[in-house]
């Protein structure tokens, strides 16, 4: 699980949702803008990916479980789009996801 201080803020969160940097894969979609500071992420999972909340709780931990990890500097909003059935093909959506976007911010 990420640190808080890890996690975007309200105002954070909205200057990101703004961003028109967007990358996309089959189970994952990132809005991102890139950042001199240390990574900060959040996830949102919608009520049509999975109906309980329990589950959508479970499947954010294991998002933020795999970012604790990511020392790059982006700054984003991970949507899941589509349920992964196993959490192998969620984490290498993730990784291309990333990797795609830290290629993108090398210029900054």
């Amino acid at each position: 699980m990420l640190r808080k201080s890890q996690r975007l803020s309200r105002t954070q969160f909205n200057t990101v949702r703004s961003s028109l940097l967007v990358i996309t894969s089959k189970y994952v979609s990132l809005r991102f803008v890139c950042s001199k500071q240390n990574s900060r992420f959040s996830v949102v999972v919608p009520k049509s990916v999975e109906r309980l909340a329990v589950d959508r709780n479970t499947l954010k931990r294991r998002i933020y479980g795999f970012l604790e990890h990511y020392p790059q500097k982006v700054t984003g909003i991970i949507y899941v789009r589509s349920k992964s059935s196993t959490y192998a093909g969620l984490t290498s959506c993730m990784q291309e996801v990333l990797s795609e976007a830290t290629k993108h911010c090398d210029g900054f």
